[in-house]
C-alpha cells in the first residue's frame, strides 16, 4: 500500500479551526481520504476523481492558504500543483459515451483499492462514484471491494499504481491468446461433477490406457505433469505448444531423461510417425484452424491401434438447461465483442458441432473410426465477482476484446452473472464439456 504524504501542520490547523462544527471523528477520517484524493490527483490527469462535499470544502479551504498549500502540492507523487475544480461528476459526464464514463468510474475503483487498500463504510461516503455503483448493484461492500480487486489485477486499462505501473501490460498487449504463458493453469480451478479438473480426468484414462509413449499436444506449461504417478511418470512424454514461453517455463519445472518439451505447431509436429500410442489435446483443439493438418500430424505419430483423447468444450449441449444456457449467453457477449476473433488464425469451427467433429476426424482417420463421446462438465458456483474470473482469465476471447472495450465488456458480463444470483447471491454456470476418444485402425 501506498503511504501518503501529510498534510503540513498550518493546513491541519486551518481545517480544525474551518469545520469546528464536525465531529472530529468525521474530520478525521475525511482528512485521509482528502490526503488520499490529492495523491491520486497529482500522479494522474487523464482521470477524473469525483469527491464529496466535505473533502471538497477542505481542498477549497487549503488553497487559501496559498504557500502551504503550493509546498505541498510539490511534496506530492506528481510535483505539480494541483488546481481546484468546482466541476460536478453530472458536469463532466457531459459529452462523455457511457463507455468512457464506465471506463473512468472503473479506474478510479482500481486506482484507489491498488494504492490504499478496500474502502470502509467510513471512507466510501467521501468517493460518490464508489457508493453510486455499489448502490446501483445491490451489493454488500465486501463483494465491491472484491470486484476492486479484480479491476486492480486485471480489468481496467487506466489505473494509476506508483508501485506497479505495469500491471496491466502483458494483459492487454496479448495478441495471440494460444502464445499466452500460462493459459492452461486455469483449468486446474474448474472441476467436474465428481470434483476432478480435465487433467485429472485425463490421467485417469492414461492409467487405464497404459501407453508406451505419450504425445501431449498444446502442453502449455506442461501442468498435466504434476498429477502424474509412478506409472505414468516411467513413461517418454512429449509436449508440443506453439508457445515458447509455455515451453520455456515447461523444461524449468520438469526434468526427465524421458520428458521433452518442443517448441511446433500442431500442423507439423516435430516427431517420428507411428511413435506414440496415444495422444491427447486438453482445451486445445477448438483453437486450432485449420483442423485438418493438425488431425493429419496426430494420425501420422501415432502407432496402428494408438488412441487419441480431446477434451473439449461442447457448445452442441448448450440448451440442457437454465445453466448452460447462462454460459452460453455469456461465451456469446464474448465472442460479439472480440471483432479480432475471426482473423487471428484460430478457431476453426469443426468443434462447434459433434457432428461435424466425428466428418472431419473420418475424413482423415477413415470412414470406420468411430468417435465415442463421454459428458463430463464444468462447474463454476459463487458469488458473481468469483464466477466472472474464469471467463476472464481463462478464456481466449477476452483476451480478443479491445482495450477500449475491455471495461465495459466485464461490466456486461458482471452484470448478466448478476441477474442470475439467487437470493444468497450465488451463481451456477455450468460449461458442457467432452471427452472424445478415438482410436485408430491396425490397418
Amino acid at each position: 500500500m501506498l503511504s501518503i504524504c501529510p498534510l503540513p501542520q498550518m493546513l491541519l490547523k486551518t481545517i480544525a479551526q474551518k469545520f469546528s462544527s464536525v465531529p472530529s471523528s468525521k474530520l478525521s477520517f475525511a482528512i485521509v481520504e482528502f490526503q488520499r484524493f490529492c495523491h491520486l490527483a497529482s500522479a494522474q490527469e487523464n482521470l477524473f476523481f469525483p469527491c464529496d462535499k466535505l473533502i471538497d470544502d477542505i481542498w477549497h479551504a487549503c488553497i487559501l492558504e496559498t504557500r502551504a498549500y503550493e509546498n505541498y502540492c510539490l511534496s506530492l507523487p506528481g510535483r505539480k500543483y494541483i488546481h481546484h475544480s468546482g466541476l460536478k461528476y453530472e458536469d463532466f459526464s457531459i459529452g462523455k459515451t457511457e463507455t468512457e464514463l464506465l471506463e473512468q468510474d472503473l479506474g478510479v475503483f482500481a486506482s484507489y483499492y491498488l494504492n490504499f487498500g478496500p474502502f470502509h463504510e467510513h471512507t466510501i461516503v467521501h468517493w460518490p462514484s464508489a457508493l453510486q455503483y455499489r448502490l446501483s448493484k445491490k451489493i454488500s461492500l465486501e463483494k465491491f471491494n472484491t470486484f476492486c480487486h479484480f479491476l486492480a489485477t486485471h480489468g481496467s486499462s487506466r489505473v494509476v499504481s506508483h508501485t506497479q505501473q505495469n500491471t496491466f501490460k502483458s494483459f492487454y498487449n496479448e495478441t495471440r491468446p494460444l502464445n499466452r504463458g500460462k493459459r492452461l493453469e486455469m483449468l486446474e480451478t474448474f472441476e467436474s461433477e465428481v470434483g476432478l479438473n480435465s487433467y485429472e480426468i485425463l490421467v485417469q484414462k492414461l492409467e487405464e490406457i497404459s501407453p508406451e509413449a505419450m504425445l501431449d499436444l498444446g502442453c502449455g506449461e506442461g501442468a498435466i505433469r504434476k498429477y502424474f504417478k509412478d506409472q505414468l511418470l516411467a513413461i517418454p512424454y512429449l509436449g508440443v505448444d506453439i508457445s515458447l514461453n509455455a515451453i520455456q517455463i515447461a523444461n524449468e519445472r520438469y526434468h526427465s531423461k524421458n520428458v521433452q518439451f518442443i517448441e511446433c505447431s500442431s500442423d507439423k509436429i516435430s516427431a517420428k510417425s507411428s511413435e506414440f500410442d496415444i495422444v491427447f489435446a486438453n482445451m486445445v483443439l477448438h483453437l486450432i484452424g485449420p483442423i485438418k493438418e493438425t488431425l493429419t500430424e496426430v494420425k501420422r505419430v501415432l502407432r496402428p491401434g494408438g488412441h487419441f483423447l480431446i477434451y473439449t468444450p461442447a457448445p452442441w449441449r448448450s440448451a440442457e438447461d437454465p445453466m448452460t444456457m447462462l454460459f452460453a449467453e455469456i461465451v456469446d457477449l464474448l465472442k460479439s465483442n472480440s471483432p479480432r476473433r475471426a482473423s487471428i488464425g484460430a478457431w476453426n469451427g469443426v468443434m462447434e458441432n459433434i457432428e461435424l467433429i466425428t466428418t472431419a476426424i473420418q475424413d482423415v482417420f477413415g470412414s470406420s473410426v468411430l468417435v465415442q463421446e463421454e459428458k463430463t462438465d464444468f462447474f463454476y458456483s459463487g458469488p458473481a465477482i468469483e464466477v466472472l474470473q474464469p471467463f476472464t482469465l481463462g478464456m481466449a476471447d477476452f483476451y480478443l476484446v479491445p482495450k477500449s472495450e475491455k471495461a465495459r465488456v466485464l461490466q456486461l458480463l458482471f452484470d448478466r452473472l448478476l441477474m442470475n444470483s439467487d437470493e444468497n447471491s450465488q451463481v451456477t454456470v455450468r460449461r458442457p464439456m467432452s471427452l472424445l476418444s478415438i482410436r485408430k485402425s491396425n490397418d
